[in-house]
């Protein structure tokens, strides 16, 4: 069993299609199909089912991605390192890091700190920024990494590798006397009707939430009002009729005194929203970027958010 084979599955898992694997990883879709059937082979069992609109795990299969993600990630982790180690363990190095306040409001302010004690002579520049802005300056930077949300048909960047690392639970928060709080679940076309308060670093039109609300924008008034910073948007919510977009894992996370007059209902018809750690193909593995990449991910690996 090879550790690219472990990466192939874990990309066919991502793309549910060997022939989009296959595209994405620049092989064939036979390589691609090999490589599936030899690690069945190898563990005595199905791993994924075929139909014809692509492929999904079985349950070994589903119990075997959490063994190739492990291993490939501490993997990765630890040959960064050691590469890291060999060429630079003496130099000061920086990294530039493009993230969303959902990533860091969930776990990546956590990371950065076991980085950053794990590698004191490494300055990482976390720089929060809004959805789109983030594609924009890392296209603009390849020598830079981004932590975002991630949709594969608008996010394509030519060169650069996407790992979906995260995923949140999308949810609307809204003063526990708002008309929609008597309800269990939420979905977008009823919060079009509403006032919303949208999490921003720059521009409403930046963020992801937009991107979600597009088809209704034309033909119904949505009010989107931005701020920056998260507690002034639970505030707000809390004392007016704003209802803020939101995730139920940065939500739980919140002090109690800003959470005692709000309620987070799920989205029903969008309730995951997937975050990928974006590296430019050609980072060398020597570099200190690559290095915090490695970590970031086998940190997660190690550490579920729950």
């Amino acid at each position: 069993m090879q550790i690219e084979h472990l990466r192939y599955f874990i990309a066919l898992d991502t793309f549910q299609s060997i022939n989009k694997t296959s595209r994405e990883l620049g092989t064939t879709p036979q390589n691609v199909s090999r490589i599936l059937k030899n690690l069945e082979t190898e563990m005595d069992a199905d791993l994924f089912f075929r139909t014809a609109d692509g492929v999904t795990l079985t349950q070994t299969g589903t119990d075997f991605l959490q063994f190739a993600k492990a291993t490939v990630y501490h993997f990765d982790k630890l040959q960064a390192d050691v590469q890291y180690r060999k060429t630079q363990q003496n130099q000061h190095k920086d990294v530039v890091l493009f993230s969303s306040n959902v990533v860091n409001e969930i776990v990546l302010n956590d990371i950065l700190v076991a980085f950053s004690q794990e590698y004191p002579e490494i300055f990482v520049n976390n720089m929060i920024v809004d959805w789109k802005e983030g594609y924009q300056k890392i296209a603009a930077m390849p020598s830079a990494l981004a932590f975002l949300a991630y949709w594969p048909e608008k996010n394509f960047l030519e060169g650069f590798d996407f790992v979906p690392a995260l995923q949140s639970h999308n949810v609307a928060i809204m003063s526990k006397s708002h008309p929609l709080a008597q309800n269990s679940y939420v979905t977008i076309p009823q919060l079009v009707d509403h006032k919303l308060i949208i999490l921003t670093q720059n521009h409403v039109d930046n963020t992801e939430v937009v991107v979600l609300l597009e088809q209704y924008l034309s033909t119904r008034k949505v009010s989107l009002t931005g701020s920056g910073n998260l507690r002034a948007c639970y505030r707000l919510t809390a004392n007016g009729e704003y209802i803020c977009p939101g995730t139920m894992e940065s939500f739980i996370r919140q002090e109690d005194y800003l959470r005692e007059n709000l309620i987070a209902l799920p989205t029903l018809d969008f309730p995951l929203a997937t975050h990928a750690l974006i590296k430019h193909k050609h980072l060398p593995k020597d570099s200190a970027q690559h290095l915090l990449f490695s970590f970031i991910l086998d940190y997660l690996q190690n550490n579920p958010v729950t």
